[in-house]
């Protein structure tokens, strides 16, 4: 019996572009493997040998870091090679999956595609895409099972593989003198691990200089940033050193992401990205000197924990969306009720009381960024915050110390902003909200904000209450029928509004979306009709 024969059937296919050696020149090759219970597609090279796939979705850690990558782990099972491994002919026992690794032995980085759809008629309609990098292949085994491991493209930020700034290869090939201004590079290879300009020091001495750089020749400005010039040995290391002056929180993160965890740039919308920023995190700019090798992950966790945003991959398009933590009136909400788009019976409630904080000590001002940063005694300036009804609400003092290299000493307002934002949604703890959506509603993914009524989370009257929540994971319940996801509740106790411009109807002509997003003015009795003065109405 033919595809063409049998009715709609669900199928996946996964896409592994590896790059392979064939004629001492390397070529981009794409393998394809299909479910192994279904005939392949028409026209589609693919082997049909998928058992199962199975995943860890994505989840994110708001305010605390990047949160946890996938992890995809797709089961095949081996079979005998019939020139299907690019490179020529083999011995006829070789298995496809044992002539693959033996042809292409590395394979960590390389794209993956997860493509979920349906077969009907011979005819592959495809209907989703997940855009994943492999990690490695494991097997075959003794049974001939194979396992391809996957994950999300910002593993490669994590601290084991991604350091700002890059280690120092280099050292002085003779003494520099307080008074020399040019440096040679050794060994002379080791030139272009580093920037065409930029700021270094030499071994473990304190002076900063600035330098330019043409192939291993040095040219240095002398004890920069406050610092004195000295004499170094040579052998000493040159380290380069990373400073960021009044930055938009989206420049840094995507400083770190492309030019130091080396992602792949079409991943960033730079426009969007700006516009975030722009408009909703206008009033942060960081400046910050990054002596050593610190972690990718390390230092974007710093800056999510300490401002309001988050990065998340988005394995769909694939992208990295950068967004700030808002509201759900301006953030889109999707509006999510028991009797309309929550699944029955998929509701539950989790509380996490080991996450609340009644105390912060935010410590910023950092005096040597050549010391440790987690040192009080680095900082210059500490500011507390301390819910003192918490601590009577919950019986205890829960304590944070922040360590902030990224806000100079004269940011206090911005520390008052942040510390009070952070305390605001920490003093209860944590609370996330499970739910199923039908298929349907499958627009909605990680990193989405919604606004959840259900009879789980009622006020001090017995009524449902709305609650806004961040989605932080995402994943198939039942493919092709529901999906099931996590939401935390973001705790925004304040209300916010928007100023508006001259074309604002007063309160009582503005629609039901107007009156939530914008601020309108009360008259002298509290009225928000506008009364006769219609300076009265809007914000």
């Amino acid at each position: 019996m033919s595809a063409a024969d049998l009715g709609r059937q669900p199928i996946t296919v996964v896409e592994c572009d590896l790059r392979q050696v064939i004629g001492g020149a390397e070529q981009s090759i794409t393998y394809r493997f299909s479910s192994a219970d279904v005939i392949p597609p028409l026209g589609l090279d693919a082997r049909p040998v998928i058992t199962g796939i199975s995943s860890l979705p994505t989840k994110l850690d708001i305010g605390e870091s990047l949160g946890m990558r996938a992890a995809i782990t797709i089961r095949c099972r081996d079979f005998l090679n019939d020139n299907d491994v690019a490179g020529g002919p083999a011995a006829p026992e070789a298995t496809f999956f044992r002539l693959l690794k033996a042809r292409v032995p590395y394979v960590a980085n390389r794209a993956a595609r997860i493509i979920s759809g349906y077969l009907d008629r011979g005819s592959f309609t495809p209907e989703r895409t997940l855009h994943y990098l492999l990690t490695k292949i494991d097997g075959p085994d003794r049974k001939g099972q194979v396992t391809l491991h996957c994950t999300d493209a910002l593993v490669k930020a994590d601290n084991r593989k991604a350091q700002a700034p890059n280690v120092g290869t280099g050292t002085l090939l003779t003494d520099l003198t307080a008074g020399d201004t040019t440096a040679t590079i050794s060994p002379a290879e080791a030139a272009d691990d580093y920037h065409a300009s930029g700021w270094l020091r030499f071994g473990d001495a304190k002076e900063i200089c600035s330098f330019t750089r043409s192939g291993s020749t040095l040219t240095l400005t002398r004890g920069q940033r406050g610092t004195v010039a000295e004499t170094h040995p040579a052998g000493d290391t040159i380290q380069e050193i990373l400073i960021i002056e009044e930055a938009t929180l989206a420049q840094v993160a995507q400083l770190l992401l492309i030019d130091y965890a080396d992602l792949d740039p079409s991943l960033v919308d730079a426009a969007a990205w700006a516009l975030e920023d722009d408009t909703w995190l206008a009033t942060f700019r960081v400046s910050a000197t990054i002596w050593d090798p610190t972690g990718v992950a390390k230092l974007l966790q710093e800056l999510t924990q300490q401002f309001p945003f988050f990065i998340v991959y988005d394995a769909r398009v694939p992208r990295l969306d950068f967004q700030a933590i808002k509201p759900g009136a301006f953030a889109l909400a999707a509006k999510l009720g028991e009797r309309s788009e929550l699944l029955r019976d998929s509701i539950a409630i989790t509380e996490d009381p080991e996450k609340r904080i009644s105390q912060i000590w935010f410590y910023f001002g950092m005096k040597d960024p050549g010391e440790k940063d987690d040192d009080p005694r680095n900082y210059a300036r500490l500011v507390p915050f301390i819910d003192r009804q918490a601590e009577i609400d919950h019986g205890e003092a829960r304590l944070r110390k922040v360590y902030s290299r990224w806000l100079p000493a004269d940011r206090s307002a911005v520390v008052l902003s942040i510390g009070k934002r952070m305390l605001s949604r920490l003093r209860d703890g944590r609370r996330t909200i499970g739910f199923d959506l039908d298929a349907k509603d499958g627009a909605i993914w990680v990193g989405d904000t919604v606004e959840i009524t259900t009879r789980h989370l009622i006020d001090t009257n017995g009524n449902p209450l709305t609650t806004q929540a961040q989605i932080i994971e995402a994943a198939e319940a039942q493919p092709g029928t529901s999906n099931r996801y996590q939401a935390e509740d973001l705790r925004l106790n304040n209300r916010y509004c928007l100023y508006t411009d001259d074309a604002m109807p007063i309160y009582q002509q503005a629609t039901i979306s107007q009156r939530g997003r914008y601020g309108f003015y009360a008259d002298d009795a509290d009225r928000l009709d506008g009364g006769a003065d219609p300076a009265y109405s809007y914000l």
